[in-house]
């Protein structure tokens, strides 16, 4: 008989899991911790997606709480990172062979706690072979999860040197963390927002912890930096496109789940 436990699919914010959510056909919708739920089933897979908010100590408290209450058999964290590698493009898509979790200390990059996970060698081959047989450009690399929200080419340039990774990200290390105690299975597949070459808006600066813009952070920030406006608005276009691939990725993915 075939392990009806639901697939956990953990995402920063809701644009990362909204059109997932939309084609799951709900049982339950509730709250976990301050974020967002939803269980049901989609093409006859058992699922719960939900939002766990920016960074990697939510993650982290929002992936147990979900193993806690639905006993998911997989754990995949999915959403956006930066590229720190100059040859990725905006929406190309990595599927992480290592996380390496990496708090405090990212002025001082040998300072501060460490971590390595690894992804399940399985999993990670099944959806790099679905993804690599379709249109979209897929890479395997290791990620660096961060507690700091990276926006500057010339710390990218840092974290790739010393890290040795492709890109970086703030959830998937709470995630495999709490995959790696519970014995769970875990994937992160991620899609690039931002390059190696730009520099951004201090988008941490502009919204709250569920990752929504807080005008009350946002409106002095912008009065004292006006041109970095321009930035956020190109940055919020590029998302809004860079998710909708996103939710294609994940509709492939879970083909083979």
């Amino acid at each position: 008989m075939d392990d009806e436990r639901p697939i956990g699919i953990i995402a920063a914010v809701e644009g990362e899991v909204r059109y997932l959510k939309k084609k799951v056909l709900a049982v339950e919708e509730g709250r976990i911790e301050r974020t967002a739920f939803i269980r049901g089933r989609y093409k006859e897979k058992e699922l719960v997606v939900g939002e766990a908010g920016v960074g990697i100590s939510r993650a982290s408290s929002f992936a147990l709480e979900m193993v806690q209450r639905f006993s998911p058999k997989i754990l995949i964290s999915t959403g956006s990172c930066g590229a720190v590698k100059e040859d990725l493009s905006k929406g190309d898509i990595i599927i992480a062979d290592e996380i390496i979790l990496k708090r405090n200390g990212i002025a001082h990059f040998e300072d501060g706690e460490k971590e390595v996970f690894y992804p399940d060698r399985e999993l990670k081959e099944k959806v790099y072979a679905a993804l690599k047989g379709s249109s979209f450009p897929v890479y395997q690399g290791n990620i660096l999860s961060t507690d700091r929200f990276i926006y500057q080419k010339n710390t990218k340039e840092k974290i790739r040197t010393i890290f040795d990774v492709i890109a970086v990200e703030m959830e998937s290390g709470g995630v495999a963390k709490v995959a790696k105690k519970l014995n769970l299975p875990f994937i992160a597949v991620r899609i690039v927002s931002d390059v190696f070459s730009e520099s951004l808006v201090r988008y941490n600066k502009l919204v709250d912890g569920n990752g929504k813009l807080n005008w009350r952070k946002a409106a002095p920030y912008f009065f004292s930096k006006p041109w970095e406006s321009f930035w956020a608005i190109r940055f919020h276009h590029d998302l809004y496109r860079i998710y909708k691939k996103l939710w294609e990725v994940q509709e492939k993915m879970l083909e083979v789940i």
